[in-house]
């Protein structure tokens, strides 16, 4: 009940543009809007299988995905700069705090 496997007819889709597309917020809020269960929400086949998908051609889709590519790998590399200053930050301030509270002889 909690897997759903699916085969993409890549004449169609390209599966990088699905992974996507189920990982936007359209279709979060689509799956939350018909999920059902009480402690944890649940999907039928079914349920799934109504999503609608919106389908560019597959010249627009591997654009998209691409896009999306570079996007994400802005993003990985901001949050690595992001946490490098952080510890560059953690270490200075640790320096501070010696050197201020260090005794000077």
């Amino acid at each position: 009940p909690d897997v759903i496997k699916m085969v993409a007819d890549e004449q169609l889709v390209t599966p990088s543009f699905l992974m996507n597309y189920f990982n936007s917020d359209v279709a979060r809020r689509f799956s939350t809007g018909v999920a059902f269960g009480t402690t944890r929400l649940r999907l039928t086949l079914p349920i799934f299988r109504s999503m609608p998908v919106p389908l560019p051609p597959l010249a627009e889709q591997h654009r998209i995905v691409a896009e999306v590519d570079r996007r994400l790998s802005i993003a990985r590399e901001v949050e690595a700069e992001v946490e490098a200053n952080l510890r560059r930050a953690q270490a200075l301030r640790q320096s501070v705090l010696d050197r201020a509270f260090t005794p000077v002889e």
